[in-house]
């Protein structure tokens, strides 16, 4: 029989999740986190751009930064942080009451990963349908987990006249 140590004892195993539907203002907060984070980096691509075209047009290298530059520059790179701080903690912590996937993850974020998303999950050429249902969400509030392809969020039921 095997021991355990103290500290099998006091995690629990990683498959008991509790079947709860997860809050939809988390998820609305972590699907804008990943909107304005997509906003912020491309804005910064859009500033190095003009930075390096206005050094390769001559401009000298020891042009000031006026402190309303630097405050945005600043500014702009602890906004992308946060809102990237945010989603990390949100789609690690929301499940699906399903099947216990965390749906807000990318699973091929970094390329292919052997995961293959699930058949009813709607899909856009060109996008993965992990994108497809971070916009669904913020459009219509609803999203269908990206693994079980069950419906986490149904539309709301008119009542009957």
């Amino acid at each position: 029989m095997r021991k355990f140590t103290w500290i099998e004892k006091q995690i629990p195993p990683m498959n008991v999740f509790p079947s709860v539907t997860p809050s939809k203002t988390a998820v609305l907060i972590a699907c804008l986190c990943v909107l304005v984070g997509w906003a912020l980096f491309v804005l910064m691509l859009f500033f190095m751009l003009g930075l390096f075209n206005a050094l390769a047009a001559g401009m000298p290298s020891r042009t000031p930064i006026s402190n309303a530059g630097l405050a945005t520059i600043l500014g702009i790179g602890g906004l992308l942080s946060l809102c990237s701080l945010t989603y990390f903690v949100l789609a690690l912590s929301l499940r699906c009451p399903h099947c216990t996937y965390q749906f807000l993850k990318n699973p091929k974020g970094f390329g292919s990963t052997g995961f293959s998303y699930h058949p009813s999950c709607p899909r856009i050429r060109g996008f993965n349908p992990w994108s497809y249902q971070i916009t669904r969400f913020l459009r219509s509030r609803r999203m269908r987990c990206i693994k079980c392809g069950e419906e986490l969020f149904h539309a709301p039921q008119l009542p009957e006249v």
